[in-house]
């Protein structure tokens, strides 16, 4: 407070001065420890434009923590607005019995699926696993002895600002929640959920699912295909301007890229979001983690059993890709040029159809959480991350649990065309018991992948060359496709 006063009178001894003849101001005014201001105290005459500058350069050189005023009154700083008086005891019983009143809800189950995006049993899931975690607990405020904001009312505004995509003062009216509030309920929401069931629903399949999506896509013509793979752009609003070169697209907008692996029901068995927007889908692939866990971890590739597609034993399964990702033997792309012959054609449109399914993933994604529908308005690419994930768990939660009801209804989860016995299925593992182990294609066995010597960092890195080697082999790729073009034609025939 002293030196404040100190300078409101040197500037009024400037006004004196700009006013009247030159003199010099009171040393008294003046700071003792300037050995510059000391200087220039010997001029007896001093022009009024550099006396402004003098306070100017002294108030950026000798400002410092001691300058801060130090309030006499405690709280939030004077003149704020105050705290609105909302009444979140009253929220929660609205909330409560609109939704929540058993059969004296105001709102039936259909309504409370597309309000919530989800079925009342997965929500019950979520919402036991939150409640008690961080902010989503309800407790009294120590000064006043209120209820404060019910963990329901957290839960239900997050879902609503995922679902509708609407902004954080929206929700206000109903939920009774500030701004602020919701946001941070939101981000803490889907750091919960990711932490939760990211291990469940966000895996590689196990060998039962794998069967079962090998059984599926046989009756669709392709035999061993796991699912489909693809990229996906989304914007980004709030995009910080340094990295907005890197980010943009070729239609001049600001995007992040979500690359996922989606089988017939939508399920996403792998996602990675994040990369640039001026990336394309082979940029995309090259820092995939997915990749990098087919690496590690072989069984991920490795089929439940040996199957035949035109003759040819294989124990891989590939996905179904465009023709803009290389040739890899994972990968099943279309003929060049759209088919040469009746064959390639057919192979073409199939595979084309097939591919529907991870272009409905990206379409229904952003039609049941809107938040990804319109522009990411949050800053960081981490907080972006969180929330994409949380709601490919929440979509994953949903299709299994109408898989679990499709079971308990029909005894099973797969369509009436797909789930029909095959019964050459058992030939051609007896016969693959003995010769698909002695297959060249076949780089699983010992012999193959160990080193003649060295240690086991050497067998690690020979184990990783050998298994990169046969997922980039371009002769394999086409041999692959070839035989799946034979394949289809042997099952439209026999359609």
């Amino acid at each position: 407070m002293l030196r404040l006063s100190q300078r409101a009178a040197r500037r009024a001894a400037l006004c004196r001065h700009s006013a009247g003849p030159t003199h010099r101001s009171p040393p008294s005014l003046r700071r003792s420890d300037s050995p510059w201001h000391a200087d220039r105290r010997l001029s007896s005459k001093m022009d009024p434009l550099a006396v402004a500058s003098d306070l100017v350069l002294e108030d950026l050189l000798f400002s410092d923590t001691d300058d801060t005023i130090v309030r006499p009154w405690g709280g939030s700083p004077k003149g704020r607005r105050p705290n609105k008086k909302r009444d979140f005891v009253g929220a929660y019983h609205r909330l409560h019995r609109m939704y929540f009143d058993a059969d004296a809800s105001t709102y039936d189950e259909k309504d409370f699926e597309r309000r919530y995006r989800m079925p009342r049993d997965v929500f019950n899931v979520i919402y036991g696993a939150v409640e008690g975690e961080g902010r989503f607990v309800w407790k009294r405020n120590p000064v006043t002895k209120e209820m404060q904001i019910h963990p329901l009312n957290r839960v239900t505004a997050a879902l609503r600002i995922l679902g509708y995509g609407t902004p954080g003062d929206k929700e206000d009216e109903f939920i009774e929640m500030g701004e602020s509030t919701i946001l941070d309920a939101t981000k803490e929401f889907c750091q919960i959920v990711v932490d939760k069931f990211a291990d469940e629903y966000l895996r590689p399949p196990t060998m039962e699912e794998k069967a079962r999506l090998l059984k599926l896509n046989k009756a669709r013509g392709f035999p061993g295909m796991l699912a489909s793979w693809d990229t996906s752009h989304f914007e980004w609003k709030n995009c910080p301007i340094i990295y907005q070169g890197q980010h943009r697209n070729r239609k001049g907008q600001t995007t992040l890229v979500l690359e996922t692996v989606v089988d017939y029901d939508l399920r996403c068995w792998w996602a990675f979001f994040g990369t640039p927007g001026s990336c394309n889908d082979i940029n995309v692939l090259d820092r995939s983690p997915t990749v990098a866990d087919f690496l590690r971890n072989e069984d991920t590739l490795k089929a439940p059993k040996p199957y035949s597609i035109n003759g040819t034993i294989r124990d891989w399964v590939y996905f179904n890709t465009d023709s803009i990702y290389p040739s890899w033997s994972i990968f099943a792309q279309s003929y060049p040029y759209g088919g040469r012959n009746y064959g390639e054609r057919l192979f073409n449109t199939t595979g084309e159809g097939i591919r529907k399914d991870v272009e409905r993933f990206y379409a229904v994604m952003p039609a049941k959480f809107q938040a990804l529908a319109r522009p990411l308005r949050y800053w960081y690419v981490s907080d972006l991350q969180i929330i994409v994930k949380c709601c490919i768990i929440m979509h994953n939660m949903v299709v299994e649990h109408k898989q679990k009801m499709r079971r308990e209804l029909y005894g099973s989860d797969l369509p009436w065309w797909a789930d029909k016995e095959d019964q050459s299925d058992e030939a051609v593992a007896a016969r693959a018991a003995g010769d698909a182990c002695r297959e060249e294609r076949t780089l699983f066995g010992f012999e193959a992948l160990r080193p003649a010597r060295g240690d086991i960092c050497d067998m690690f890195n020979g184990r990783m060359a050998a298994l990169s080697r046969r997922m980039t082999d371009p002769i394999e790729h086409i041999e692959l496709r070839d035989d799946l073009m034979n394949e289809l034609l042997l099952h439209n025939n026999r359609a």
